[in-house]
């Protein structure tokens, strides 16, 4: 994980998002999305680009309705 690379403490790394600390919680667990604007937060604090955290974002996003729809036609 990131955070480890760089020492970070979860209530570090969500006081430089500027969100609390169960809002990053939340990021990490899937249950809060990766929006444009946390991709351009994460972006700026970690050099990653933004579209590389949109394309995950997607990415779970699909796999999430694939998983739903297999059980539906299951």
């Amino acid at each position: 994980m990131e955070m480890m690379v760089r020492n970070l403490t979860k209530n570090d790394f969500a006081a430089q998002l500027n969100i609390k600390p169960s809002q990053l919680n939340e990021l990490l667990n899937g249950k809060r999305p990766v929006n444009a604007s946390m991709a351009l937060h994460l972006e700026t604090l970690l050099g990653i680009d933004t579209e590389f955290w949109m394309r995950i974002q997607s990415a779970y996003d699909l796999a999430i309705e694939r998983q739903k729809l297999k059980t539906l036609t299951v």
